[in-house]
């Protein structure tokens, strides 16, 4: 069931980019991609400052995109959230600049062992199930 909705949701956004192509937004830069993409066992490492940081890469109809998280924790509970994009396409653009504004309404104050997954964030489905496998290996990072 979760392959098929994956599925289903690369299909939706293939759609949505074709029809949003032209769609511009300034915050976050279009730079060409890499064809690297890191499987690190640990995605997250801590820095001085404490804050998580992950780098994420996945496959769009577009091309290869890069996201950057950063999380900082105190008690258990995620204070700050911040997120840095490389991509190609205007519309990858579109939806992560969507992605990150909503994420940092719907994440920052909560647990982070309380937290499981979001659905589809402004769209980008695909940006999303990133974000929600690096949530989701953070959590079992910190465990071990």
């Amino acid at each position: 069931m979760v392959k098929l909705k994956n599925s289903l949701q690369i299909v939706s956004l293939a759609l949505v980019a074709a029809v949003f192509g032209g769609c511009q937004t300034s915050q976050l830069s279009v730079k060409p991609g890499t064809k690297q993409v890191v499987k690190a066992k640990d995605l997250w490492f801590k820095d001085q400052a404490g804050a998580y940081n992950a780098t994420v890469n996945y496959d769009t109809p577009g091309g290869l995109e890069t996201n950057t998280f950063k999380l900082i924790i105190r008690d258990g509970r995620i204070i700050q959230f911040e997120m840095g994009a490389t991509t190609k396409t205007e519309a990858s653009v579109y939806f992560q600049q969507g992605f990150q504004n909503e994420m940092k309404k719907m994440i920052v104050g909560r647990k982070l062992a309380d937290f499981a997954t979001v659905d589809v964030v402004s769209g980008a489905s695909l940006t999303t199930a990133a974000f929600n496998d690096a949530i989701s290996r953070l959590k079992s990072q910190l465990k071990s």
